[in-house]
């Protein structure tokens, strides 16, 4: 499936406009954000797409997101962008 960025503001338009709870999910394309980045340009990417995620979902909802481990520790470095994220808002 193609990503479209265009889509994330349509997405998180309907989010904010179901009054239950929803995930958000695929936040960071299947790694289609990173096509045309450099390995030191991704933790950026991904920093700016969980705040964008997280300013603009409700508090109730909650964001998934994937992680591939074979190359690096992806999930410690998420956690930990998303932590430094989360902590400023």
């Amino acid at each position: 499936m193609k990503f479209f960025m265009e889509d994330r503001a349509e997405m998180f338009k309907v989010i904010q406009q179901v009054q239950k709870p929803c995930i958000a999910f695929e936040v960071l394309a299947g790694g289609q954000m990173f096509y045309d980045k450099t390995p030191e340009q991704i933790p950026g990417v991904v920093e700016a797409a969980f705040r964008e995620t997280f300013a603009s979902i409700k508090p109730t909802d909650l964001a998934t997101v994937g992680f591939f481990q074979r190359d690096k520790d992806q999930l410690r470095e998420n956690a930990e962008i998303a932590q430094r994220v989360l902590a400023s808002l």
